[in-house]
């Protein structure tokens, strides 16, 4: 019989179905305070993927996601959700944090992710929390672990890195204009051995000068239909240029790149003009970038539908980039 009681309030509410379902008010503070204590890995996940979204509609501030994956990453026992959360992390460090935020937290983020990569684990969780590290690391310590790494004075156990991380390594130093950059660079060239990866070291190692004077004369050389037959090694070129750290200059890019974009739908392959549009965009989260873009499609009523539905795609992390940084 029912005794009338009313039953427990529960702490969170997740959602049923597929969508963008917001929870309520309750539900997101009890999850950003409390996600690694949920026991069930499948509802673990969900709830992550929910608070994701609330960043992403510019209900919680990327700040506060940032301080909820400091805790949550180390205590993650399932790798599948801790490559999805790093990846994640990364986005959320170059694309939504505001410059102040992300000055404040690199370091304890650099920190978090080192603790991991020298922990005891498997050697798949110590590369995912690796590639990230190298992804994001910008300080001084964080730079010098890579550059002993690449130099073989310091190991990890159980991390090994093959010819490509090093490579990559090497172009990332150069991209930060680390000291020394310019010998690096040169000994990563005499150590690859293989052609074809040497001939990709070779095309994409101007994209990474600081001078921005090449840099320039990069992204120019791509009008060129000649310069873009390798298409991975274009969309590689084209993410280095665009970077978050040489977003500023890079803004320059942004309308001859598009002006580009009907012109790769004829002589490229066909879904290189979405992901070369993803390349461009990349390192863009500016109202200044969402200005550009919008100001191209208005500028172009008559632009063909399914070109502009894909730059409007592609687009669509600036936006809300810049929305929530404008609202922050």
């Amino acid at each position: 019989a029912d005794s009338g009681a009313a039953a427990p309030t529960p702490a969170y509410v997740l959602p049923l179905g597929y969508g963008l379902m917001q929870p309520d008010s309750t539900t997101q503070a009890w999850l950003l305070e409390h996600l690694p204590t949920i026991p069930d890995n499948q509802t673990r996940a969900v709830a992550w993927l929910t608070l994701w979204d609330g960043l992403l509609e510019g209900r919680i501030a990327p700040g506060r996601m940032a301080m909820l994956l400091l805790r949550a990453l180390p205590a993650e026992p399932t790798e599948l959700l801790a490559q999805r959360m790093l990846g994640d992390l990364e986005t959320l460090y170059w694309r939504y944090l505001p410059s102040t935020t992300r000055t404040t937290l690199a370091l304890p983020i650099e920190e978090m992710l080192w603790r991991e990569i020298v922990r005891d684990g498997p050697a798949s969780r110590k590369a995912a929390f690796f590639a990230t590290f190298r992804a994001i690391a910008t300080g001084v310590d964080a730079m010098d672990r890579l550059y002993r790494l690449w130099d073989d004075l310091l190991s990890v156990d159980d991390l090994t890195l093959s010819e490509n991380d090093r490579t990559d390594l090497a172009l990332w130093m150069a991209l930060q204009a680390y000291p020394g950059w310019t010998r690096i660079l040169d000994e990563q060239a005499a150590r690859i051995t293989n052609p074809d990866r040497l001939a990709r070291f070779a095309f994409l190692r101007p994209a990474v000068d600081p001078d921005p004077a090449v840099r320039d004369s990069v992204f120019a050389s791509f009008a060129d239909p000649a310069h873009r037959r390798q298409e991975n090694w274009v969309l590689e070129a084209v993410r280095y240029l665009n970077h978050p750290l040489h977003a500023d200059h890079a803004l320059r890019y942004l309308r001859p790149g598009l002006a580009l974009v009907e012109e790769l739908q004829t002589t490229g392959t066909i879904f290189f003009p979405r992901r070369f549009l993803d390349a461009l965009f990349s390192g863009h989260t500016s109202p200044e970038a969402a200005a550009v873009i919008r100001q191209f499609l208005a500028d172009h009523p008559d632009y063909p539908p399914r070109l502009r539905g894909k730059i409007l795609q592609a687009a669509d992390p600036v936006f809300r980039a810049a929305r929530i940084r404008d609202e922050g």
